[in-house]
């Protein structure tokens, strides 16, 4: 395509460990909220242009509002969405409407290309900018090496929550734990009680073809209503202790924001990715802790079934991804 791209080996994030990496320090950067909400383009602009001008586009991920730094370079932006778009914006009404309407020119005019790795985050982004974005879901093929070692066993199942979790044959796997990715094959399967709708976590044990267990959507909105931590990020609002409900108009009858409002938040549960009979099919998803205790007393010739029917259907994942990148780059024409 005449694109090239840029492999600086630099990160700002606090996960950089996750890839042998280490966090460091980028001019303008470490307080990169000031410079979006004051908006410091001129700056940003002057500090970069030369080392950045050689480039043909940009692509930007988390926060997505990384697309207003390049601003004032005139080239195209991908933004790709992988949470709840507006961050830091949803706070304040006026600077989320400016957020959309840079947005919403930006796609008018062909220089911003919007992109999702989540179901939910291309229609709650498309729910507030009436814009079409592109669904790509995350494909994970740093762990190839590992997408054909499960081995159906019986060691155990661990599970992921940010509760402790009683009455259940598992074993609890704390977040932040810093571990090999190969750790988690010598486990039977992994059970998820989600704090979102969408994590990273949840595409690497899927491209892993380790079988996977979830709530089923009336359980999780249950374990919701009832004091759990289950979705307690799937809002903004309810991290930064805001009222329920968007500060701007919404498109839908149904505020994603509404955190309080369970009819709400039961509408747009349908797009989390775990529960997408298309791109995550052969999850498993249980009821209750009692029915959770039963099905996860499979046998080996059904969890080696189950991760075999995940392991083609990673392969049409993989053929579906690359063919959606490969139309989304050649849109962006050589400078």
């Amino acid at each position: 395509t005449g694109v090239q791209t840029c492999a600086l080996p630099i990160s700002l994030s606090e996960h950089a460990w996750v890839f042998n990496k280490q966090k460091h320090s980028v001019p303008l950067l470490n307080n990169w909220k000031r410079i979006i909400k004051d908006k410091l383009w001129d700056s940003f602009y002057q500090e970069y242009k030369n080392e950045l001008r050689q480039y043909d586009a940009f692509i930007t991920c988390y926060p997505p509002a990384f697309s207003l730094l390049y601003k004032n370079f005139d080239k195209p932006v991908i933004m790709c969405i992988p949470i709840r778009y507006e961050h830091p914006f949803s706070s304040d009404p006026y600077e989320w409407e400016f957020f959309n309407n840079y947005i919403k020119d930006g796609v008018d005019s062909g220089k911003i290309i919007l992109v999702s790795n989540s179901a939910y985050d291309k229609k709650y982004c498309e729910n507030f900018i009436d814009r079409n974005v592109t669904y790509i879901p995350s494909l994970c093929g740093y762990l190839d090496e590992l997408s054909n070692k499960y081995q159906a066993n019986k060691n155990g199942y661990i599970y992921f929550s940010r509760d402790p979790i009683q009455k259940i044959n598992a074993i609890p796997w704390k977040n932040g734990n810093r571990h090999h990715f190969n750790d988690l094959l010598r486990f039977s399967g992994i059970i998820h009680f989600p704090y979102q709708v969408s994590t990273m976590s949840i595409f690497e044990h899927y491209y892993s073809n380790i079988p996977l267990f979830f709530p089923e959507k009336e359980y999780l909105l249950n374990l919701y209503q009832n004091g759990s931590n289950v979705l307690k990020e799937i809002s903004w609002n309810i991290i930064f202790g805001l009222p329920s409900r968007s500060t701007i108009k919404t498109g839908s009858n149904h505020d994603p924001n509404d955190f309080n409002n369970i009819e709400s938040m039961q509408s747009w549960i349908n797009y989390a990715d775990f529960y997408s009979e298309s791109f995550m099919p052969f999850i498993t998803y249980f009821k209750s802790i009692e029915h959770l205790n039963e099905i996860i007393n499979l046998s080996i010739q059904d969890l080696a079934l189950i991760s075999d029917q995940m392991r083609k259907k990673n392969i049409e994942r993989e053929e579906y991804v690359n063919k959606s990148w490969e139309e989304v780059i050649s849109r962006i024409k050589p400078s």
